[in-house]
This record gives structure tokens, C-alpha cells and sequence, in this order.
């Protein structure tokens, strides 16, 4: 489920926004644009997403203390964790100009954020296991991996629900500016809202570049050729290990 929220950091306490953006914070004779100007470093717009992924395993042996065939055999694991998704739009990059009928407002970049994952949520069942199977030790290490995967996940659900995060996104900052404008009664205009898709896309492809782990995470499908790994109940199509 995708949950969104507005974060307002400001120096002062408020009671609304209405009286944060009224006269108590900016006075009575100060334009919509200049008002935007003052408050967009204070304003960030959260978006997050809770997840479920699982996924079957069959984990490659740890050579740490073994004796081959005899004893810390990787089992056969099935794992399930959940996650929630982090993104913020930080309006300091918000560009706003006045045009005869309209204010343009242009947006910046969406982030990815750390994402949450309750280790102690993290469900690992043994699926097969043979004599001398180590399989606390396993278990604990794939569930070691649940934050690294889901990390790699937020980038991958942004890079392919950018356009659903913007539209939420974008209706949070649009309730938000029109509150402002309805404080100048004398200013009002339609607010048009706009993204640099070219920033944003270089944002991502730096992102790419930069993370650490990438699928298919060692994950393998034990009994079929690819890795079985699924999200809220959609399979992940990855190449082979």
C-alpha cells in the first residue's frame, strides 16, 4: 500500500497551515511566489510503499568450518520478509515562475531512502534438509541480506512506478501551494505543476551505478532454471546467478 506524507520542518510552531502560511508567518502583503520562495526549504513530501518479497533458496556452501558432505550443508530455504519503500521530494529545488494566467511550478528530483525492514519479521522456513545441515547458520545469513535487497528494490520500483510516485507525489505539493494562493486573494491563478524528467532519469541511472547489490542477490530457484523471487505476489523476472 502506498502511504504519503508531508513533512513540514520549519523553525517555527504552528498550529495549520493555514496559519503557517497566513499572516502570523509571512504578513498580509507578501506575493504567492515569494511566499512559495520562503518556505520551500522546510518542505518534504514523503512516499512510501510496504512490501512483502519472498523467495526459495538453495543457498551455495559456506566453506567456513566445513568438511565437505559431512557437516554445514546448506539447506534448502524458503524466506519471506516485508519492507517499506521510502522516497522523498525535497522542495528546495522547486522552480516557480508567474505567468500572465498561471504560476509554473517546476518540481525536482524524487530520492530513494534507507528502506525499513524488520529483521525480526524476517521468516525463513527449512524446506529440505539432509544430515549435518547447518541450518541456524543459513538461515541467519540470508536473513543478513533482507536490507541490501530491499534497497535494491526501492530503485527498482522508482525506476518503474515513476510516473504513479509523481502523480501522488505531485497532488500533495499542489494541496499544499493552493493553500498558500488561498491566503492572496488578489493572486489567484491556476498553479501548473511540471518534473525534469531529465534529472530525474540521471538521478536513477547514477543510482544504477552506484548500489551495491543486484539481482538476482544469489537467489536461486532450486528446482527451476531461474530464481523464484517475488513481490507482493508479482513474480521478478532476473537472469540466472
Amino acid at each position: 500500500m502506498w502511504r504519503i506524507t508531508v513533512g513540514l520542518i520549519v523553525g517555527l510552531m504552528f498550529l495549520g497551515i493555514g496559519a503557517f502560511i497566513g499572516k502570523q508567518y509571512f504578513g498580509s502583503h507578501v506575493t504567492f511566489t515569494t511566499q512559495v520562495e520562503r518556505m520551500r526549504d522546510d518542505v518534504v513530501v514523503s512516499h512510501e510503499r510496504d512490501i512483502t518479497m519472498y523467495y526459495h533458496v538453495c543457498p551455495k556452501m559456506d566453506d567456513k568450518f566445513s568438511l565437505f558432505g559431512l557437516v554445514n550443508r546448506p539447506p534448502e530455504l524458503f524466506i519471506i520478509f516485508p519492507s517499506t519503500l521510502k522516497y522523498k521530494l525535497s522542495l528546495k529545488d522547486l522552480a516557480i515562475k508567474e505567468e500572465e494566467d498561471q504560476y509554473l511550478v517546476t518540481l525536482g528530483v524524487i530520492q530513494i531512502e534507507k528502506p525499513f525492514t524488520d529483521t525480526g519479521k524476517v521468516i525463513s522456513i527449512v524446506t529440505d534438509s539432509k544430515a549435518g545441515t547447518a541450518e541456524e547458520r543459513y538461515e541467519d545469513r540470508e536473513k543478513s541480506r533482507a536490507t541490501d535487497i530491499a534497497s535494491y528494490l526501492t530503485l527498482s520500483q522508482l525506476e518503474s512506478d515513476v510516473s504513479i510516485i509523481k502523480k501522488r507525489m505531485e497532488k500533495e505539493v499542489l494541496n499544499l501551494l493552493k493553500a498558500i494562493l488561498n491566503t492572496n486573494v488578489s493572486e489567484i491563478k491556476k498553479i501548473e505543476i511540471t518534473w525534469n524528467d531529465a534529472n530525474q532519469n540521471t538521478y536513477i541511472e547514477n543510482e544504477k551505478n552506484n548500489i551495491k547489490i543486484k539481482p538476482p542477490f544469489g537467489v536461486q530457484g532450486c528446482n527451476s532454471l531461474a530464481p523464484e523471487f517475488t513481490v507482493n505476489g508479482l513474480p521478478q523476472l532476473f537472469s540466472g546467478d
